[in-house]
C-alpha cells in the first residue's frame, strides 16, 4: 500500500478518495439522519390522471434497477419539463427488504388521511389545499387505489420541487425528510434510499436522505464559512513524508506499493540499524496518515482549493457519516455572488437528462446558511482519466458517444479530461468502465466560446454511433430539450445550436457514418458561427 495515496486525490473539478483497503473495512453505511428547520411551500402543478393495469402479483416488487417508483395512475407532471412519467414499467428483481414481508399493500383499505399530513408536513398547507381535493376525486374515481400510488403521487411532488430552477433550502429539505421517513411513507422511502442507486437518476427519497445528512452535519457550525475554516485547519496538519525520514518522500515516490516489504528488507540487509529507523519512520508514517484520512471524515465541508485543486471555481466535497455524498459548486457564498447563474447552468445539465440517457450525474441546486449553489451526486469509487489510460481499461462506446451529443448539443466549452470520471460497470467479464461527465457551468450559454471535448482520441470515435442512440436527438428528444431551455430562458443561439446539432447528428446516425466525422463536422459549424460573432463584434 502506497501511504501517499492515502490522502485525497484531485482529478479536475470533482474529488474522490482512494481508500486503502483499512480504510474501506471501516467505512459505516449512512445512518438514520435527524430533522432541523421548518416548512416552506412548493410550486405544484394539478394532478393529471393516467390510466394503466396494476398488476397485484407484483404490487412488492419495487423497483431496483430504475429506484424510481413509477405513478401508474394519477401522476402530477414534471415542474420543469411538463412530461409525465411513463404509464408502466415491468417489475424487476427486488433486493430483500422490510416490505417483502408485509401484507400485500394493493389489497389494504386505502387510508389517505396520513398521506394528507405528509403533503402538508412537506409542502406546506397552501400545497396541501391545492391537491388534495384532486387526489380525493382521484380516489373517487377509483384511479388511484393503494397505498404505493399515493406515495408515488408524493415521490413525484418532491421530485418536482427539486426540478425547480431555484435552490432548495435547509429548511425544505428538513420538511421533506420528517414527510418521507416518518409513517405512513417512512417503509417506501427506506427501501428505495438503501438501495444502490443509478447516478443520473437516483430515487428521490435517497436525494432527501442524503442532503438531510449534510445539512445536518453542517448545522454543527454557525456558518458554511466555520465548517470550512475548520476542515482548512486540520489539512494543514496533514503527515509530511519528510519529517519522519530525510529520505521518506524519495523512497515513496520512487518505489511501488507492492514492493516496499522487500525494499525495506533490502535496506535493513545493507545496514541493519539504519534499516530498522527507516523502516519505524515508514510504518510511523503510514499509521499516521491512515490515522489522518479517518479524520478528514469528520468534516461536513472539504474545501477542494484547500486540497491543492487548480480549479476556477471554488468546489467543496459535501460528506456526513464519513461518506462523501455530493460535489457543491457554490455561486454566492456569504451573500457575494461568483456567477449566479452558475447554479442553474449545472442543474440544467441534469435537468435535460431526465430520462437517464446522458451519462450525466444528478444535480439539484441548495441554498444553506447564505451559501447557494449546485450539489451534484458525488460518483463513488470513480477513477480518472489518467488511471483508466494506466491501467488500459475497456471503457463502453455507448457511453462516450453519448457524452459527445450532450457536449455537441448543449454547446459544452469546458470538457477536458478532468472532467470526465469513470466507473466500473457491474457484472462485465473483463470490467468494462462507463464514462461520466462532470462540471457544466460552460454549458448552454450560447456560441461564446470554442466547443473542447479533449477525448476524442478514445477508440470509439473509430465507429459510427450506436443506432440507439438516435433517441437522444430525434424530434421528440428535441421538443423535449426546447422546451426545458426554454423553461430555463436559456439564449435564443442555444436552442437553435441545439436543433440544428440534433437534425445533423440524427441523420448521420440514420446513415451510419463515422462518428468523429460527424464530430468534427459539427465543431466546424461551431467555429464558423464563432467567427461570424467576433466579426460582427468588431464591426460594432
Amino acid at each position: 500500500m502506497n501511504p501517499e495515496k492515502l490522502g485525497m486525490r484531485l482529478d479536475g473539478n470533482h474529488q474522490y478518495f482512494l481508500n486503502s483497503t483499512e480504510q474501506t473495512a471501516s467505512n459505516e453505511k449512512e445512518k438514520g439522519i435527524q430533522n432541523q428547520e421548518a416548512p416552506a411551500e412548493v410550486e405544484e402543478k394539478e394532478l393529471e390522471a393516467t390510466t394503466s393495469t396494476i398488476d397485484k402479483k407484483n404490487t412488492l416488487e419495487l423497483e431496483a434497477k430504475k429506484r424510481h417508483l413509477e405513478v401508474q395512475q394519477a401522476l402530477p407532471r414534471n415542474e420543469t419539463t411538463g412530461e409525465r412519467p411513463t404509464k408502466k414499467v415491468k417489475a424487476e428483481a427486488t433486493q430483500s427488504s422490510a416490505l417483502d414481508k408485509t401484507e400485500d399493500i394493493s389489497n389494504k383499505p386505502l387510508n389517505p388521511q396520513p398521506f394528507y399530513e405528509a403533503i402538508e408536513k412537506c409542502f406546506g398547507q397552501a400545497t396541501a389545499k391545492k391537491n388534495i381535493p384532486k387526489i380525493n376525486q382521484l380516489i373517487t374515481q377509483q384511479k388511484l387505489k393503494t397505498e404505493r400510488e399515493l406515495a408515488n403521487v408524493i415521490f413525484n411532488m418532491v421530485s418536482n420541487k427539486f426540478g425547480l430552477n431555484k435552490p432548495v433550502t435547509g429548511e425544505e429539505i428538513k420538511n421533506m425528510h420528517a414527510a418521507l421517513f416518518e409513517e405512513p411513507l417512512k417503509e417506501f422511502s427506506e427501501h428505495f434510499s438503501s438501495l444502490k442507486q443509478i447516478p443520473e437518476k437516483p430515487h428521490v427519497a435517497y436525494l432527501v436522505k442524503s442532503l438531510s445528512g449534510c445539512f445536518q452535519a453542517l448545522s454543527a457550525y454557525k456558518t458554511c464559512e466555520d465548517a470550512s475554516q475548520a476542515a482548512r485547519d486540520y489539512l494543514a496538519k496533514k503527515p509530511n513524508p519528510a519529517s519522519y525520514h530525510p529520505g521518506l518522500p524519495g523512497f515513496l515516490r520512487d518505489c511501488p506499493p507492492s514492493k516496499i516489504p522487500e525494499e525495506l528488507e533490502k535496506i535493513k540487509q545493507m545496514n541493519e540499524e539504519i534499516g530498522n529507523i527507516f523502516e519505524q519512520a515508514y510504518e510511523k508514517y503510514q499509521k499516521e496518515s491512515i490515522d489522518y484520512q479517518e479524520g478528514l471524515k469528520q468534516f461536513p465541508l472539504l474545501s477542494t482549493h484547500a486540497l491543492g485543486s487548480t480549479n476556477v471555481n471554488e468546489t467543496y466535497i459535501l460528506q456526513a457519516e464519513g461518506q462523501q455524498l455530493f460535489i457543491f459548486k457554490p455561486c454566492i457564498q456569504d451573500n457575494f455572488s461568483q456567477d449566479p447563474t452558475m447554479g442553474s447552468r449545472e442543474q440544467a445539465a441534469s435537468g435535460v437528462n431526465s430520462n437517464g440517457l446522458f451519462p450525466i450525474p444528478k444535480t439539484v441546486q441548495i441554498n444553506f446558511n447564505n451559501w447557494q449553489g449546485s450539489a451534484q451526486l458525488f460518483l463513488q469509487d470513480a477513477k480518472s482519466t489518467s488511471e483508466i489510460e494506466q491501467m488500459q481499461a475497456t471503457v463502453s462506446n455507448r457511453e462516450i458517444h453519448a457524452l459527445a451529443i450532450f457536449d455537441l448539443i448543449f454547446g459544452n466549452g469546458d470538457r477536458h479530461s478532468g472532467n470526465i470520471l469513470y466507473k466500473a460497470i457491474e457484472n462485465t467479464s473483463p470490467v468494462q468502465y462507463k464514462a461520466y461527465g462532470i462540471d457544466h457551468d460552460r454549458c448552454f450559454k450560447g456560441i461564446g466560446e470554442p466547443l473542447k471535448m479533449e477525448y476524442l482520441s478514445h477508440p470509439a470515435f473509430k465507429r459510427p454511433f450506436d443506432q440507439n442512440l438516435i433517441k437522444l436527438v430525434d424530434n421528440k428528444a428535441r421538443e423535449g430539450y426546447a422546451k426545458y431551455m426554454q423553461s430555463r430562458e436559456m439564449p435564443k443561439e442555444a436552442l437553435e445550436w441545439m436543433n440544428e446539432a440534433c437534425h445533423t447528428l440524427e441523420k448521420a446516425i440514420k446513415e451510419n457514418k463515422n462518428s468523429l466525422g460527424i464530430v468534427k463536422q459539427l465543431m466546424e459549424k461551431w467555429n464558423q458561427k464563432l467567427e461570424g460573432q467576433e466579426e460582427d463584434f468588431d464591426n460594432y
